[in-house]
């Protein structure tokens, strides 16, 4: 080996040392601001495990807004719809179960049920608001909990899967061989901190405030959390969403992003459920962008009021 090349080598080695030794430090001011007096709250399982948690509430309204993250995404992704809502309800975000600092062993009902129970008490009407697959994860932990369901009034899904087009999609030999293929790929991005070098593309769809943006956009881009998510990815189950939609015992609603209008425009008049767009929006920037957070917020009010 010529020393050209060695040279190269000692350069690369010393800037991945650099990259990842500043992903790793800003990790720690993540852990810092999340865990800190301005951060998120910890509720206990009785195993001792945290569920990770937002709470606002307002003692003038019994109904309380539950929002469901969309895939490998956390509870500050919906930072801008809280603030548009903010004062009216009671809101409530989380992280599912093995996600963020979300440790507990119990399902995703048993870690709500939890929560609603301790922090917000048993008199209340319950409003799910469902980004992309927290469709799947809302309508699961509604029919899977008998104390969730008879509370839970209405359902609006957010570019919420569609479970058919999803089934066929993640059973795909080669989609499933991309879709893994991209998780390593972000994973290896992450632990080495490539993500910093240059805007991703979650990050051109949407724009939070400073601290929420990084935020994230670490999120997104922790090995641990991409690994969680291709589980989630694999094993979360659709029946619960195509139950709720067919027999319409709870009211559903659908808010589309413009990039998803023609998917969802299909799920809507299939199951015969209101539709409302948000024109020039895409999936990630119609929570993630202030302008559409706050027309969704608009739209979401205007479902509770009918």
């Amino acid at each position: 080996m010529n020393n050209l090349n060695k040279s190269v080598i000692k350069l690369t080695s010393a800037v991945l040392s650099v990259s990842i030794a500043s992903t790793v430090n800003r990790y720690r001011n993540e852990y810092k601001r999340r865990t800190g007096l301005n951060g998120n709250e910890f509720l206990k399982d009785n195993d001792g495990n945290t569920i990770e948690y937002n709470l606002d509430l307002n003692e003038n309204s019994n109904i309380l807004i539950v929002f469901e993250n969309g895939l490998g995404t956390p509870l500050e992704s919906w930072d801008y719809v809280k603030l548009f809502l903010k004062g009216s309800y009671n809101l409530l975000f989380y992280n599912r179960p093995k996600h963020g600092f979300t440790s507990t062993n119990l399902s995703n009902c048993g870690a709500l049920e939890k929560i609603v129970k301790e922090k917000v008490g048993n008199d209340i009407r319950i409003i799910f608001v469902c980004h992309s697959i927290g469709a799947l994860a809302g309508c699961t932990a509604v029919e899977n909990s008998p104390y969730i369901k008879s509370r839970t009034e209405k359902i609006i899904l957010v570019d919420g899967t569609e479970p058919d087009l999803f089934e066929a999609y993640r059973n795909d030999s080669e989609q499933k061989g991309e879709f893994m293929q991209m998780c390593f790929q972000k994973a290896m991005a992450g632990f080495f901190g490539f993500q910093w070098w240059g805007i991703d593309k979650y990050a051109r769809r949407t724009s939070y405030r400073p601290d929420i943006q990084e935020s994230v956009r670490l999120f997104e881009a922790n090995p641990k959390e991409i690994f969680i998510t291709l589980s989630e990815y694999f094993n979360i189950r659709v029946d619960s969403l195509k139950s709720i939609l067919m027999q319409q015992q709870v009211a559903v609603s659908i808010i589309s992003s413009f990039e998803r209008r023609t998917q969802q425009k299909t799920l809507a008049e299939d199951y015969g459920i209101p539709f409302s767009l948000i024109d020039k929006s895409t999936h990630y920037s119609i929570i993630g962008h202030p302008e559409f957070a706050w027309e969704l917020a608009r739209e979401v009010r205007n479902v509770l009021e009918k």
